[in-house]
């Protein structure tokens, strides 16, 4: 499952009055006073100007700070015609030229995207009853979505054209010449200034409409050539109430910044479209905050607008302008650049209004349900993914919540948020606690128990670590496994060390159980697929707080901002075996399905053999933890009669292992309970070896009786892996599942 993190870490709404709050939209203003479709655009306006009304044509601009225009007839060149990207002086002439075609004509050859009217939202109590204790608020939040829906579809279009705002609002470019919009209510006054007039604040004066968005259109050179050259830096000019205040314009699709300064300019793009991202830090230079001069623009006043531990703004997810400006952009990444999908992150900081911070959330089902949830946020939720699959079906959505929302990934028409998957974020941190502490500690009804804590019909991407683990501070999981002995044993020509032993073998069963019992997807953190050594640290200075502490930095260092994916290629290195077997591992979920298999099933979780066996789909897994057991005859319970074979075994020499067990044996299923399963095979379980079992339903032999199996001689482990022979307890707890 290809993924694209993007990390758009959007914040809070309003407070809660009953179930948190009523919506901010909920207003005494009417719903007609938004800048929508119908509204947006004076009755004065230029004859030649693109409206907002009229059929829009392709537009073009581009980034953050000052903006460069693009000429949209760069979209149509031939396949043999190059765009060249020269100096300012220099604007090559085929990006002057005219614009010679609409974008309705191309519009008018795609097939018509619509986005599933809103559903009832009842489906979810007949997945947890335990909601119906909780069916006013529920109810309520699946009203403030579905009156959303209906008054974007009454005063805009519907949310297919309400999440094109790219079109309207920014620089958008036609035949006749530009027209660049802005809302920015809170200003008194404004102009566009950059290269194309020299920064004269006098020379370009925007009109502001009673809806706040203030406008203004720049015909063509006579030429034919457009008034702002591609890759002109440009800038809005306002008069604030907090002064005069020049800024990126906020629906720039593209913006740079000079090596060694801080501010960053926008540019007007023309061959592709702007290119916009959500900023919501406390940049007053470069971002959002205070865009127009008041602490209200885009985002909540007072404390409840900014975030006291990340330093940044929460946004204001009831306000109209809002919504249109974050759907459009998720809308325009997966338009113009076809990402597969969006992983949101810090969504527990903006579905709650205390953000999260110090609360421990214990699943009652009071702690999402109440005064502290944000209404607006959770519905601009449902709106985006209603959005993104509407229009997208194949786009994934996944979402950052610690806090364990229930209808966090059910469909939004059954009363859900909306998300594909949940990030499984608790497998992560439980590996760094369990590999603080001596393999005689390690508890397998633990790692069994986080693995498999989660909601039921809502899916999870379970991962081993991710990059809280990978920065500076911490250690990957290989680092904490095998330490300094990585710099110096981890060549093949070189004897190897008890801890590099341990080191490999344990990370392979760890990624292994962790993609087997821990999710419907998985996620592999860059490096991580082969036991990356080191840490990330990003170049930086030192930092003083504002009580005078200094955090020191590290001198702008690049030597740990990268990874070293050459040791994974590398045939003389032993991360070259711990990389294949990341790649058999995804070749195993590939073959067989086992993670959207609905058949799972925990028969044995032994804290005294240190032993896991657990079966998803057709396939049995077999965990053996133990620093220095290995079993002969191990029985592991089973669902079906047949034959089973191994098709992939951690202790492969291919993956770095001893090569103890023989892939050619054939495992007969018996009959009998055993593990609280109606059958069983014998197998050898190496220690610390995780091994997974087939089921070759073409060729089924059943065996009767136990003493009529025969067992298949296995390879002998090497003399430096001691085994003990032992019969492990007849009967064990079964786990249900």
């Amino acid at each position: 499952m290809p993924l694209v993190e993007v990390a758009v870490s959007l914040y809070c709404s309003d407070p809660g009055k009953i179930f948190a709050q009523k919506s901010s939209y909920d207003s005494d203003s009417s719903p007609l006073t938004v800048a929508s479709k119908k509204v947006l655009v004076p009755d004065d306006q230029g004859e030649g100007a693109s409206s907002l009304t009229d059929e829009l044509e392709s537009p073009s601009t581009i980034s953050d700070d000052p903006q460069v225009i693009h000429d949209v007839e760069s979209e149509e060149m031939e396949d043999d015609t190059k765009i060249e990207v020269e100096e300012q002086e220099s604007v090559p002439k085929e990006l002057s030229t005219p614009l010679n075609r609409k974008i309705s004509t191309e519009k008018s050859e795609a097939k018509p995207r619509t986005i599933p009217p809103p559903g009832i939202g009842q489906k979810i109590y007949e997945i947890d009853p335990s909601l119906l204790d909780f069916r006013q608020h529920l109810d309520y939040r699946y009203a403030q979505y579905k009156r959303m829906r209906e008054e974007i579809d009454k005063y805009e279009g519907g949310l297919e054209v309400f999440s094109r705002g790219y079109e309207k609002l920014g620089f958008v470019r036609s035949e006749m010449g530009i027209t660049y919009r802005e809302w920015a209510p809170g200003a008194k006054s404004a102009a566009l200034i950059g290269d194309f007039n020299n920064w004269n604040p006098n020379a370009d004066i925007m009109n502001r409409n009673e809806f706040g968005v203030w406008e203004i259109f720049l015909p063509n050179n006579a030429d034919g050539s457009p008034a702002i050259p591609h890759g002109s830096r440009v800038k809005i000019r306002m008069e604030t109430p907090s002064g005069i205040k020049d800024s990126i314009p906020a629906w720039i699709k593209f913006s740079v910044q000079a090596p060694g300064e801080i501010p960053y300019n926008g540019i007007y793009y023309d061959p592709p479209e702007e290119v916009f991202l959500v900023h919501a830090s406390n940049n007053v230079l470069d971002g959002l905050n205070m865009f127009d001069g008041t602490d209200g623009h885009y985002f909540h006043t007072g404390s409840r607008g900014h975030h006291s531990v990340w330093d940044s703004r929460l946004f204001n997810y009831g306000s109209w302008e809002v919504l249109r400006y974050l759907l459009s952009n998720a809308r325009w990444w997966l338009e113009e650049y076809k990402f597969d999908g969006y992983r949101f992150d810090g969504v527990t900081s903006m579905m709650y209004i205390h953000h999260g911070l110090q609360v421990g959330f214990t699943g009652n089902y009071n702690e999402y349900f109440g005064y502290a949830t944000d209404v607006d946020a959770v519905v601009y939720l449902m709106l985006v993914n209603d959005m993104i699959h509407g229009l997208y079906p194949e786009a994934v959505t996944i979402g950052e919540d610690v806090s364990g929302m229930p209808t966090f990934c059910i469909p939004v028409q059954d009363g859900g948020v909306g998300f594909d998957y949940r990030l499984h974020m608790a497998i992560a941190d439980k590996w760094i606690e369990i590999l603080k502490k001596r393999d005689e500690d390690w508890k397998m009804g633990e790692i069994v128990h986080t693995l498999t804590n989660r909601r039921w019909m809502e899916k999870c991407v379970a991962y081993a670590e991710s990059h809280d683990q990978a920065l500076v501070g911490d250690k990957t999981i290989a680092f904490w496994l095998m330490d300094k002995d990585m710099y110096e044993f981890m060549a093949l020509d070189r004897p190897s060390t008890a801890l590099i032993d341990r080191g490999i073998a344990l990370h392979k069963m760890i990624r292994l159980i962790t993609m087997g019992l821990g999710g419907e997807g998985y996620l592999n953190f860059m490096g991580n697929e082969f036991g990356h050594p080191e840490w990330i640290d990003f170049p930086r200075g030192d930092q003083r707080l504002p009580n005078g502490v200094v955090i020191p930095g590290n001198g702008y260092s690049y030597d740990k901002c990268r990874r070293r994916f050459d040791l994974g290629d590398a045939d003389y290195l032993r991360y070259r075996g711990m990389q294949e077997f990341d790649q058999a591992m995804q070749h195993v979920e590939e073959k067989y399905g086992f993670m959207t298999s609905e058949h799972t099933y925990i028969s044995r979780k032994d804290e005294q053999d240190r032993v896991i066996v657990f079966e998803r789909g057709n396939l049995v897994f077999v965990f053996n933890f133990h620093w220095n057991n290995s079993y002969f005859d191990y029985r592991v319970g089973c669902a079906k009669p047949g034959k089973y074979k191994i098709v992939l075994d951690s202790d492969d020499p291919l993956f770095g292992g001893f090569g103890r067990l023989d892939h050619n044996a054939e495992y007969f299923s018996f009959e009998g309970w055993y593990d609280d399963r109606p059958r069983s095979f014998m197998v050898y379980a190496p220690n610390r070896t995780a091994v997974v079992y087939a089921l070759v339903e073409d060729e089924p032999k059943v065996v009767n009786d136990l003493e009529l199996v025969e067992i298949p001689e296995t390879v002998k482990p090497a003399a430096a892996e001691p085994v003990k022979e032992s019969e492990p307890d007849e009967v064990s707890e079964p786990l249900d599942s």
